[in-house]
């Protein structure tokens, strides 16, 4: 490990004075992608962070390619890998760290971090390495990350005679709160969420339940898992105050009014701001137990098959990215969560959760967060799981406990 570090850190040298002096020489190509729609606000914005540190790093040119959305992005990645051509960085979600590893695609980038030294590691935030490391080894930095949240419509609280300044925090709180809600107002849908396995990990983890004991041993038969569906089930199909929504759903109808609670992630945070013509707040997914949800989201990673001189290029860029300027920077543009402990106190954050308290009352959610769930085959696994789910939560075609059983039969099938 120390001859390691000491390569790395004489790669960063050559870098640093090296290559600088060689004022003819073209500069390093880094090729990095980046999963969003070429023509969007944030393809906008990431334009402007890579142009500076082009400018800032003229030994350095690095080329975003904008790939439109996170699965795209997969799909090149694999395409380009098994093709000898791969990224030098590329941007996808944190559950793809598996399946990079296993493709001996990406860089383990432990060595480049411990020659930072230990204040980098330790100002990122503790708990979004833990989707990045596995088996030692570190394979991405984080980058962008969500949690899902609750969503309340105050003057709809207050209008129901709840108190909008303590909205539920409990399963039963909340059970009561949205019976005063339909009570009060029938025709306002009192709670619209998805029913994903990202939302329901929140319900599993606020009822001290894991989908998961490792990476090979699915646990969605447990019984505070069950317990955790059941409650969501009773509140869908049994007590009619949770209606199911996509993402995108959920937000309309909490913005048109005609939601008074949604459960969503952070990332729409930013929409509803800008967008609510009510006053509103956010807190946790409610509990049972305690307070315990999965962040999601994605981070960097830096690709094998380059020369020592380009996959250095590359870890300054994607240091640069997760500096707590820029990180700052991107949180108060995309919604997103910063990474860096210190971003939190630079002035132009302070300024921001001034003006938009939400994001404050997000960000002290941290605490709370746990890696999203991930099993070996996460693909295979991930579709098993949504589809049993869909069948319980939105089409009432099995209980819970039916639903859990024949679920954890089939993926315990995946690891034999």
């Amino acid at each position: 490990m120390k001859g390691l570090k000491l390569t790395v850190l004489l790669i960063l040298l050559t870098m640093v004075f090296g290559l600088a002096s060689y004022a003819g020489a073209a500069p390093i190509e880094v090729r990095f992608l980046f999963p969003v729609q070429t023509a969007g606000p944030l393809a906008v914005a990431m334009e402007e962070i890579v142009d500076e540190f082009n400018r800032a790093n003229p030994d350095i040119m690095v080329n975003a390619i904008f790939t439109g959305n996170y699965a795209a992005t997969n799909d090149r990645i694999r395409t380009t890998t098994l093709a000898g051509n791969p990224p030098h960085v590329a941007l996808t979600e944190m559950v793809q760290a598996i399946a990079l590893d296993e493709l001996n695609a990406v860089v383990d980038l432990t060595p480049y971090i411990e020659a930072e030294g230990p204040d980098f590691y330790d100002d990122f935030i503790d708990g979004f390495w833990r989707g990045f490391q596995l088996e030692g080894k570190i394979l991405g930095l984080p980058f962008q990350h969500s949690i899902p949240l609750a969503y309340y419509n105050l003057d709809a609280l207050a209008e129901a005679g709840l108190d909008p300044s303590n909205p539920p925090t409990t399963w039963d709180e909340t059970k009561k709160a949205a019976q005063a809600l339909v009570a009060h107002d029938p025709s306002r849908l009192a709670i619209v969420s998805p029913a994903d396995a990202w939302i329901l990990q929140g319900f599993v983890e606020s009822n001290s339940g894991s989908y998961i004991k490792d990476l090979e041993t699915p646990t969605f038969n447990d019984a505070k898992v069950i317990e955790a569906l059941q409650f969501f089930y009773d509140m869908i199909h049994t007590w009619n105050l949770l209606h199911v929504r996509s993402y995108g759903e959920a937000s309309e109808d909490f913005l048109a009014g005609d939601a008074a609670i949604m459960y969503n992630s952070t990332g729409s945070m930013a929409f509803v701001r800008d967008n609510a013509y009510f006053n509103w707040s956010v807190g946790p997914l409610p509990r049972n137990t305690v307070h315990s949800f999965p962040y999601g989201g994605g981070g960097l990673y830096l690709f094998k098959g380059h020369s020592a001189e380009e996959e250095a290029a590359a870890w300054r860029f994607m240091k640069y990215l997760t500096s707590p300027e820029i990180t700052a920077r991107w949180s108060r543009t995309s919604g997103y969560f910063a990474v860096r402990k210190s971003a939190y106190e630079l002035p132009e954050m302070q300024a921001y959760f001034q003006q938009f308290p939400q994001a404050k009352q997000a960000a002290d959610l941290l605490q709370y967060t746990n890696k999203q769930w991930i099993l070996r085959r996460y693909a295979e696994a991930s579709q098993l799981t949504n589809s049993i789910f869909e069948a319980i939560l939105v089409l009432g075609e099995k209980t819970p406990a039916q639903g859990m059983e024949e679920l954890q039969t089939k993926l315990s099938e995946l690891y034999k």
